[in-house]
Parts: C-alpha cells; sequence; structure tokens
C-alpha cells in the first residue's frame, strides 16, 4: 500500500483518514490527509470527521431575545423547533440522538442531572457526542422539581451547569435556554428568568398532536416548538413522522432543528 501526503488539493470524504500513531516516525506529519482505498483502510485509520461548532450560552451573546417565547413567537420564522425534555432513559436518549444523527438534525436537549450517571461511561460519551454534534443543552433542573424559590433556583442552576462541565468535559460551557419542570412557568420562574437574562422555551406542539395540527400551526402563522420527551413512545413517533414533519416545514419555508438553530439571526 503507498501513501502520499496531500496538502493543498482536498480529497473526497470517503477517502480521508486521520493518521491515529502516537509515537510512530510519521509523528510529524499529524492531522495531514492521506489517501488509500476505503477498502483497504488499515485498523490504525480512523475516519475523518467534520467538527461541527458546539452550541452553548456564548453563541448568544450580541443577540437581542426577549426572555420568553410568548412575547415573540415568530422569532423562530417557518422553521420547526425540536425540543426534548428529560432524561431519565438512557437508552431511548440515545435512541432518540441516533435517528437524529441519521437525520443531520439539532435538537435542544433539556436533561436532568439527577438521571446522569457520572461514573457511568456509556452516560459521558453519549453526552459528549451530543455536544460534540452541534445539539443544545437547556437548563431543566437537576431534578425535575418545581415550585423552586428564586434562591433554590439560582443554586440548583450553578450545580446544573457545573455537572455538565463536568460531563462535557468543557469548563466553557454555559446555558441561556430553559424551561421549566412540566412547564410550571409561574411568577417566581419568570423572575428567575428575568434576573439571570436567560431565555425561557414554552412550546406549541407536543406527542398529542399530529400532522394535521402541526399544518394548522403554520397556517396560522404560530410558532412551531415540538416537545418530546425521552421515551419509547416518543421516539417511535419521531421515526414515523420526521420525514412528514421536515416535508411540512420545508413546505412553509423552514427547516427542523434546534432552538439555536431555529432562530432568524
Amino acid at each position: 500500500m503507498f501513501f502520499f501526503f496531500v496538502k493543498d488539493k482536498p480529497k473526497p470524504v470517503e477517502y480521508r483518514i486521520v493518521y491515529d500513531f502516537k509515537e510512530d516516525i510519521c509523528l510529524e506529519y499529524g492531522y495531514k490527509y492521506m489517501f488509500t482505498p476505503i477498502s483497504k483502510k488499515d485498523s490504525c485509520f480512523s475516519p475523518y470527521i467534520r467538527k461541527i461548532s458546539k452550541v452553548n450560552g456564548n453563541k448568544y451573546e450580541g443577540m437581542s431575545l426577549p426572555h420568553d417565547t410568548n412575547s415573540n413567537w415568530t422569532m423562530f420564522g417557518k422553521n420547526l423547533v425540536l425540543t426534548i425534555d428529560d432524561s431519565y432513559d438512557f437508552e431511548q436518549t440515545r435512541r432518540m440522538f441516533e435517528l437524529l444523527k441519521h437525520y443531520n438534525i439539532t435538537a435542544t436537549f433539556f436533561p436532568n442531572t439527577i438521571f446522569i450517571n457520572p461514573n457511568n461511561q456509556e452516560h459521558i460519551k453519549l453526552w459528549r457526542d451530543i455536544y460534540a454534534s452541534g445539539h443544545e443543552i437547556g437548563y431543566h433542573t437537576t431534578d425535575h422539581t418545581r415550585k423552586k424559590s428564586v434562591v433554590e433556583l439560582n443554586t440548583d442552576f450553578i450545580s446544573f451547569t457545573q455537572r455538565f462541565r463536568e460531563i462535557l468535559d468543557d469548563n466553557n460551557f454555559s446555558i441561556k435556554v430553559v424551561r421549566a419542570p412540566y412547564g410550571y412557568f409561574d411568577k417566581v420562574w419568570m423572575q428567575w428568568v428575568k434576573e439571570n437574562n436567560l431565555f425561557n422555551v414554552r412550546w406549541s406542539m407536543t406527542e398529542s398532536e399530529d400532522s394535521n395540527y402541526l399544518r394548522k400551526l403554520y397556517s396560522e402563522n404560530r410558532g412551531v416548538v415540538l416537545l418530546l420527551h425521552n421515551k419509547r413512545s416518543d421516539v417511535e413517533l419521531l421515526e414515523n413522522n420526521i420525514d412528514e414533519y421536515i416535508s411540512i416545514a420545508k413546505e412553509n419555508g423552514g427547516k427542523m432543528g434546534s432552538i439555536y438553530d431555529s432562530l432568524t439571526k
């Protein structure tokens, strides 16, 4: 097998391979591409993976947003916003992630850290893959408990953020989008949101409504924010309807994606 190093002329993605040896004579060529037929790849090579920009609170800097989606649903234009609450079922969270990866669609996940085991490498890997794939992670409290005071919310928010910084191994991770457990958007919650300059995201459609309801939302020019949970029935619903959801959004001049990716910028 012969290799030659390429600096200027890019190769098709399927022929891009990254050298993986750490202590080797070719170390000086780290991160350079080598060309060889895919059928003859050796185990010391790994497929080239396109880096995707990670989305966190820092991405919203400079953007003028209200504190609540109720103030202006049109901020999402004609896009269908996909949000996924909770994280109590690891396997269904992974299934949801794999489905979205297949369609190359982003979503905003609103997990609860109480369900994520920091000592379980599968848990850690999944959430790092979610984050690295351009999905957004929002605050939904550590324990999915409603009716917290402002002081309790401040403490819980710090704990949630710190836990995810550890999970993601990213000390720059921050949060802009939030959603109250059970949709309990009371005065205390909204006061806390405003005091911390956060963005409270409601929803206009759940798993209980069908595609006809989605078309109705578009016809009435209302914001389209779909709320799902990481349970088997919701994963199967998305599997069975995602093509139609994408088609309806496209018919109306929009796309399907996370909160950040759906904002009209």
